[in-house]
């Protein structure tokens, strides 16, 4: 064998020792970095009682301008729907702590929530067909009230007047509420660019509600109520005969509401000892064309608790929970 030769292959062992020896060290850092994550875990105490429950009132207020103007004003449409449930959910205690322990992971894990929840939790599934065989169901109490204005003939001028009124409020079994909470993660939601600086030192968590119903349902939730229409034979308004609409919204929260009480609320996720109650309003969202112009803003108030065993309370409809909708002058 050359020197030339000789030299290739001292070269080659030295290489192969090398990045042997690189990955048994990269190993041996990832298992004390694994086992320092464990150890921190092990320290941070917790129940170990992942299974919440709760009550939730959502109010979503609603305003459109239709376009064009008349004389100075726009037809005019004002809704308000207020939401009131029990629910029923789990925490995940092990992303609580890997989120304490790392916080870089609130940023970086995506839909990693750490509470999901729902006025129909399912509890038990068949495992051959998933059908729900087993939940927890809270029927949504539903209250609701509307106000139409727009310019009517009333004699023989012209004026801006309500031109419908409607309210009821009652029960809806028909659809169901989710209710999911997570680190907030504006670069990949796309909103609310203020908040991004605040984001990247330290996220808050973002309450996402959605609305839904079971798939074979096709009714439409409703109850009687006051519902006024305008005539133009008459000038005003005059009852009808027509069930109110008890629907909710399936996107509820466009932008979530955020929690920004982090340790308060971790804390409270391991142990909850204690009930934890939050009030919070998202950033409204506003939605504008050359037709029209709508405002949504969306506030919550949420008591969540660990589970007893005991059964909540039934909620009974409310209509004081409704602000009373005036019209605009």
């Amino acid at each position: 064998m050359n020197t030339h030769a000789h030299t290739i292959i001292k070269w080659a062992f030295c290489l192969i020792f090398l990045f042997t020896n690189g990955i048994a060290i990269g190993q041996t850092k990832k298992l004390k970095e694994i086992e320092k994550i464990l150890k921190a875990e092990q320290a941070i105490k917790s129940s170990g009682n992942e299974f919440l429950t709760g009550c939730i009132t959502i109010t979503i207020n609603r305003i459109t301008y239709h376009n064009p103007p008349k004389n100075g004003k726009r037809r005019c449409e004002q809704e308000q729907t207020v939401i009131t449930s029990g629910f029923y959910g789990r925490s995940n205690q092990y992303r609580v702590k890997m989120y304490m322990i790392k916080p870089s992971e609130r940023l970086t894990c995506d839909n990693c929530p750490v509470f999901e929840g729902s006025s129909k939790f399912a509890l038990k599934r068949d495992p051959a067909t998933m059908k729900i065989i087993e939940s927890k169901d809270y029927p949504l109490q539903v209250a609701v009230q509307s106000i139409n204005q727009d310019w009517k003939q009333v004699g023989k001028e012209e004026q801006y007047v309500v031109t419908a009124k409607s309210s009821a409020n009652g029960s809806n079994e028909i659809e169901a509420i989710k209710i999911q909470i997570k680190p907030y993660q504006p670069a990949e939601e796309g909103d609310d660019e203020q908040l991004a600086p605040l984001v990247q030192q330290a996220p808050p968590y973002a309450i996402y509600i959605t609305g839904g119903r079971w798939l074979k349902n096709s009714d439409r939730p409703e109850t009687s109520g006051e519902n006024l229409v305008w005539n133009d034979l008459a000038g005003q308004l005059i009852p009808v005969d027509e069930p109110v609409g008890l629907g909710i919204p399936f996107q509820i929260t466009d932008n979530p509401v955020l929690i920004q009480d982090i340790k308060g609320f971790d804390a409270f996720l391991l142990n909850p000892w204690r009930a934890y109650s939050f009030s919070g309003m998202a950033t409204p969202v506003y939605d504008k064309n050359s037709y029209y112009e709508m405002t949504t803003t969306v506030s919550i108030n949420i008591n969540l608790s660990a589970d007893t065993g005991e059964a909540l309370a039934p909620l009974e409809p409310d209509d004081d929970r409704l602000a009373p909708l005036v019209p605009e002058k």
